[in-house]
């Protein structure tokens, strides 16, 4: 189990100076208003979902259907789960925004698409790549390994051939970050993403490992915390 934590925001002058409390569920992005506030708070609330909604890009309406699209794809072919007991919505959104591995898929078979684009990240994915949603969005994903002959022939390779067979569970091969930092990502889940006609869309990437050129390996950590060491 994730800890999301669902803190209460509290606003005091506001109403009849007196201090009123609003609580809200942030793990899903809801706001929940006191009923004793009636509709005098409607105009917090808008303010609020909008404020939580912008800071939390994941919880869009189409990056939930993508992410929807991407666990039933994950599901299919491995006929478990990709966050167990949760298939949609913005639960599974905030769950797997915070999982203790790294989920990251790139648009592809798109007409007019020239080559695939990230168009999904999760936290430890981020952590990994040193870098935000804004930046990791809308790269090609080719960036996202390291610029070696060998490195992008392997990665082509791979992905051309997890296109036609569906998935994969035994890649591994060296990354970078966007600051320079060189991993290599081990065990690497890929399988196709197909949308609800069963058409494909994308390709997500999916492992809870790593290891730094110094030989360390790490272990990815629930809610974007530091990776644990676990030998080297």
């Amino acid at each position: 189990n994730f800890v999301i934590y669902k803190p209460n925001i509290y606003f005091s002058n506001m109403l009849a100076s007196t201090t009123q409390r609003i609580d809200c569920n942030v793990s899903c992005s809801r706001i929940k208003i006191l009923p004793q506030l009636g509709r005098k708070l409607n105009p917090i609330r808008k303010v609020l979902v909008k404020s939580l909604k912008t800071n939390k890009p994941y919880l869009e309406k189409d990056v939930q259907l993508f992410v929807k699209n991407l666990a039933a794809s994950y599901k299919s072919y491995l006929n478990k789960d990709l966050i167990d007991g949760v298939e949609a919505g913005e639960d599974l959104c905030e769950f797997l925004y915070n999982a203790p591995f790294v989920c990251v898929a790139h648009k592809r078979f798109l007409p007019g698409l020239k080559e695939p684009i990230f168009s999904y990240g999760n936290k430890a994915a981020f952590n990994l790549w040193e870098c935000s949603w804004e930046q990791f969005v809308g790269m090609p994903s080719r960036l996202s390994a390291v610029e070696e002959p060998n490195v992008q022939t392997e990665r082509n390779a791979f992905i051309d051939r997890v296109a036609q067979t569906g998935y994969s569970d035994s890649y591994e091969g060296w990354r970078i970050s966007t600051k320079g930092k060189k991993f290599k990502i081990q065990k690497v889940m890929l399988f196709n993403i197909k949308n609800d006609a069963g058409n494909l869309i994308g390709q997500s990437a999916v492992f809870d490992s790593f290891k730094l050129e110094d030989g360390s390996e790490w272990k990815i950590q629930a809610n974007g915390k530091e990776p644990l060491r676990i030998n080297g």
